[in-house]
C-alpha cells in the first residue's frame, strides 16, 4: 500500500520485540499509510459508537503498511537502540514477525497487529536527511485499545537512596509522549547511575536521561546501577 501526503505528526510506530516486551519507538516518523472510509476493512467490533464516528481516520489495514521516517546515522557503539532509527531497524530480524504498535493520540486510539517486515533506505539528497521507510505486512487483525485514561509516571531508586524525582506533567494522557528526567539527589554506594528501565532488573525498555517513549500504561521507571571499578 502506497503513504499518502499526509500529516504524520504524533502518530507513533513501534515495536515490541516479544509479545509482552515493551515497544521500542522509531523516532520521527513522516509519513503513514493512507486513510480509508471503509469500517470492513478493519475489525471494528471493539470500538465504541464514537471511536467508530471517527473511523474514516484510521488507515485501511488489508495492505502492507508504509512508514517512512529520518534515518539517523547508525551508530555501532550506541549500546540503545532508540539513538537512532538505524540502529533499531539492524536490530530486528529478517523476515521475523513482531507485535507493531501504533498511537493515534488525536483519536486517542492505539493499534497492535502482528506482521512481517521489509525495509528500505530512501534515494536521499545532499540537501535533505535520508529516509528509511519500514513496511509492515499484516498477519493478524489489528487490536484497537482507546486511550481516553491518564497514566502515571513513578521514578524508583531500586535500591540505592535519596527520594527518587518526580514528574511535575504526571498524570499524562495516554499516547502523549514522555521525556525522562534525571537522577536528581538519588545515590548508592560503590554504584553509578546508569539510567533508567521498565524493570527493575534491567530487562524491560532502556531510558537515559531526557530520552522520550510514549505513555500508554502505568509506568514505574527503575533506577539503573553499575558497579564502580
Amino acid at each position: 500500500m502506497a503513504t499518502a501526503a499526509v500529516s504524520a505528526k504524533g502518530i507513533k510506530l513501534g515495536v515490541r520485540l516479544t509479545a509482552s516486551s515493551d515497544p521500542l519507538w522509531f523516532k520521527e516518523v513522516k509519513s503513514v499509510p493512507e486513510v480509508g472510509t471503509s469500517p470492513d476493512k478493519i475489525d471494528a467490533t471493539s470500538l465504541d459508537s464514537d471511536v467508530k464516528e471517527s473511523i474514516k481516520d484510521i488507515p485501511y489495514f488489508s495492505g502492507d503498511l508504509d512508514f517512512v521516517m529520518n534515518a539517523q546515522p547508525y551508530k555501532a557503539s550506541v549500546a540503545s537502540n532508540d539513538e537512532s532509527n538505524l540502529n533499531l531497524i539492524r536490530s530486528l530480524g529478517k523476515n521475523s514477525t513482531y507485535t507493531w504498535v501504533i498511537v493515534y493520540p488525536k483519536l486517542n486510539l492505539m493499534c497492535e497487529i502482528i506482521g512481517e517486515w521489509t525495509w528500505k533506505m530512501g534515494a536521499g539528497a545532499p540537501s535533505s536527511v535520508m529516509e528509511a521507510t519500514v513496511s509492515i505486512i499484516p498477519k493478524s487483525r489489528p487490536i484497537w485499545t482507546k486511550l481516553t485514561a491518564t497514566y502515571d509516571v513513578i521514578y524508583d531508586v531500586n535500591t540505592g537512596t535519596g527520594t527518587a524525582p518526580t514528574d511535575s506533567n504526571s498524570p499524562y494522557t495516554g499516547g502523549t509522549e514522555v521525556t525522562t528526567l534525571g537522577p536528581g539527589s538519588i545515590s548508592k554506594e560503590g554504584y553509578t547511575f546508569s539510567g533508567w528501565n521498565t524493570m527493575a532488573d534491567g530487562k524491560g525498555a532502556s531510558y537515559d536521561e531526557s530520552d522520550t517513549f510514549v505513555i500508554v500504561e502505568n509506568t514505574t521507571l527503575y533506577a539503573q546501577w553499575t558497579k564502580d571499578l
